[in-house]
């Protein structure tokens, strides 16, 4: 009985001493795993909130590094996902904008480059001798002396008659001066301040070239300038023509032709004053009613031709008066009939009836009135 009894007793304190370390180890595991997943849990708030403001601070790989990091220890946290996602879209589109930028500033500074080049190849082909200043006049305007400029208005209200001496001429687009000429003289006329006096004028002719000098108020000056036609040095001449104008008289070295007459004076009409400068039509320079003009030969072609024509019969003169006066009146017709019909163009009707008409009857002329 004894011995059954201390069995007994060893084996029920056996089995409870084991029974009660087992719960106590189960215990301990319990709580170890709660204080794990706690603190990782923790952890992947701080980091995806320390993403989130390296993301506002535009740091996109530690905020990628982050996001990752919260990705392994939350796998299946759909804000996280999203987050990453939306992070690595962005991400790209701040890449391709910054490829882009690099891309634009390499090609315009390869823009500035040829740029750069070509210039200086203009100016390595461009002749060391001619500089800006002996091919073209400066612009007044350019320099800031717009009292001096040239201009239509000057010209009219000028005290001297410069209309008369500007026929068959122009005034320069940058206002520098104004010109004319008649068939043995050219006419330069410069606007120059009020006050300037002869002592400040400086004038050099040669045969191929003119060098003006103003100094004082409004300076400026022709440089050495090419004529455009060799000119007789000994009888050309400058003058204040009225307080703020400065003529030159130019005379040219023509020698008359044989077959001079009043469409063809003999002698050479200028295009322009200076060679390079901008040029007139010729075709539209005449010497108008002054025959003096016209050379001794040419002259005497003219009074033989007016000759010729007073010894012509009374009646047959009558009749080629009456030719001569039908064809004026049928090339006032003529230019009356292309007006009419410019005019009818600027009216959309008409011109949509005018076109349905020359195609219906293609051989009718059609007239407006």
């Amino acid at each position: 009985n004894s011995n059954s009894n201390s069995n007994s007793n060893s084996n029920s304190n056996s089995n409870s001493n084991s029974n009660s370390n087992g719960n106590s180890n189960s215990n301990s595991n319990s709580n170890g795993n709660s204080n794990s997943n706690s603190f990782g849990k923790w952890r992947c708030k701080a980091l995806f909130r320390r993403a989130k403001a390296y993301r506002g601070l535009k740091d996109h790989k530690k905020a990628d590094e982050d996001l990752r990091t919260c990705t392994r220890l939350e796998p299946g946290n759909k804000e996280i996902r999203a987050e990453h996602q939306s992070l690595h879209q962005e991400w790209k589109k701040v890449k391709q904008a910054e490829l882009f930028r690099l891309e634009t500033e390499l090609g315009r500074k390869k823009l500035e480059l040829k740029k750069k080049k070509d210039t200086a190849k203009e100016k390595n082909e461009q002749p060391e001798s001619k500089t800006k200043e002996e091919n073209k006049s400066k612009s007044f305007k350019e320099n800031g002396n717009e009292s001096c400029v040239v201009s239509k208005e000057w010209v009219d209200r000028c005290e001297c008659d410069l209309g008369y001496y500007m026929k068959n001429g122009s005034i320069m687009s940058d206002g520098s001066f104004g010109w004319g000429q008649t068939v043995t003289e050219v006419h330069i006329f410069v606007r120059i301040p009020r006050s300037t006096k002869g002592k400040d004028v400086t004038c050099e002719f040669k045969r191929q070239s003119l060098t003006l000098k103003v100094s004082g108020e409004g300076s400026f000056r022709f440089q050495r300038r090419q004529l455009y036609r060799c000119i007789t040095v000994d009888e050309c001449i400058w003058e204040l023509e009225a307080p703020g104008c400065l003529h030159l008289f130019l005379f040219k070295e023509n020698i008359p032709s044989s077959n001079a007459d009043a469409n063809n004076p003999g002698q050479e009409w200028w295009k322009s004053v200076f060679a390079g400068d901008e040029q007139i039509d010729v075709n539209n320079c005449n010497i108008g009613s002054d025959m003096s003009q016209l050379p001794e030969n040419a002259k005497r072609e003219w009074e033989k031709s007016i000759w010729k024509q007073q010894q012509i019969p009374p009646e047959e003169r009558k009749k080629i008066e009456k030719e001569r006066e039908a064809q004026a009146e049928m090339a006032r017709m003529k230019e009356e009939r292309i007006q009419n019909n410019e005019e009818a163009m600027k009216n959309p009707n008409k011109k949509a009836l005018f076109e349905m008409m020359k195609e219906k009857f293609p051989d009718i002329p059609v007239e407006f009135k």
